[in-house]
């Protein structure tokens, strides 16, 4: 059992009627103080959690301390290509691991050119060795991925960096379908991918937003502009809010992952003018759930007044010396997603500093 929360005598009730009506199993002690804690078996931990993000979010957060533990960031899967930022992606996944305490899987996707491109006779002469060429092209690809993990091993056994292991997987298929598959099969906490600096990024970068877009994990996604060492001078990272239900989900997700590095937190949202009272209401809700659940953190919020929203975000990066920009992303259907640009795909064109996205 896991200590979810203590919580005041007179809100007890609640949240016990809350763990019963959802059928989520729960012990309730008194303790010092004239409190209650409320302890739950691990395996329920992320659905009790959730339960009491709502409660709170119905009846407000007095009387009640969420105490459940942070969560635990065990696995990183590094997706590379062999190009130069997928290989400092995996470098930055080193040291994140090392706070972490994690593992790292590295994967890489070959593809088999189809058939099709060939002329006919090429084509016809080349049924016979179609086994031998594919199994070329997995050779070569296994290869290179041997050799990058060699080689980030070394690294970490040079730095004498203890606790990080690095292994890899081999797929066949594109890039966004072979994540897919080890997110199910290998269930990493985060993913780590590399990118093109900014002026360099083109629309035709499409696997990283074909992958974040189907990730059911954070995934951070790193500029090759951003390397291990600028990994241990982060100091601020902006939380997006646009006050969605899925914020509180987010939180505790980026509070476990920031953890170690003591980062402060800017809780952002950009508004229209002038500030309504429904919004002043929501950044008031949500600075409470962090003072309430994650004391630990240093959170200052701000309401940013600005018709363009990545404007308003350039305004605080640069105002507040941003080194991380966090957001959350909506599953969307492709016509919404040609008609209106996700912030997500906007910022990816736009920032050159390392994104996180969470998923709602």
């Amino acid at each position: 059992m896991i200590r979810l929360l203590t919580a005041e005598n007179k809100r007890a009730r609640d949240i016990k009627e809350a763990l019963e009506e959802q059928d989520v199993a729960f012990q309730m002690v008194e303790t010092e103080n004239n409190r209650i804690s409320v302890n739950v078996p691990e395996g329920l931990l992320e659905r009790a959690l959730a339960i009491i993000h709502t409660l709170m979010e119905d009846l407000g957060a007095e009387g009640i301390q969420v105490v459940g533990s942070l969560k635990k960031y065990r696995k990183i899967l590094v997706p590379v290509d062999f190009t130069s930022y997928s290989e400092n992606a995996c470098y930055v996944a080193i040291g994140l691991a090392k706070r972490l305490n994690a593992e790292i899987e590295l994967l890489h996707a070959y593809i088999i050119p189809e058939l099709t491109s060939l002329p006919f006779d090429d084509t016809y002469s080349f049924h016979g060795t179609m086994a031998e060429y594919m199994e070329e092209a997995m050779d070569k690809a296994k290869e290179r991925l041997e050799n990058l993990a060699k080689q980030l091993r070394q690294f970490v056994a040079e730095k004498k960096i203890s606790g990080v292991s690095i292994n890899f997987s081999l797929l066949r298929g594109l890039p966004a379908d072979a994540v897919s598959y080890m997110e199910e099969s290998y269930q990493p906490d985060v993913i780590v991918m590399g990118t093109r600096s900014l002026e360099k990024r083109r629309e035709e970068d499409s696997s990283v937003l074909k992958i974040i877009r189907g990730a059911c994990v954070p995934v951070l996604v790193v500029p090759e502009s951003s390397g291990m060492e600028k990994l241990d001078e982060m100091k601020r990272i902006a939380f997006a809010t646009d006050f969605d239900e899925s914020d509180f989900g987010a939180i505790r997700k980026l509070s476990g992952l920031i953890a170690p590095f003591h980062l402060k937190v800017y809780c952002v949202h950009i508004g229209k003018q002038p500030v309504n009272e429904e919004e002043k209401s929501g950044m008031k809700e949500l600075q409470e759930y962090f003072c309430d659940a994650y004391p630990e953190l240093e959170v200052e919020c701000l309401m940013v007044e600005n018709e363009d929203v990545i404007a308003g975000l350039d305004e605080v990066i640069r105002l507040y010396s941003i080194d991380v920009i966090a957001v959350t992303t909506h599953k969307r259907n492709i016509i919404t997603q040609v008609l209106y640009p996700s912030l997500t795909k906007k910022l990816f064109f736009h920032t050159n500093i390392p994104m996180l996205v969470f998923h709602s």
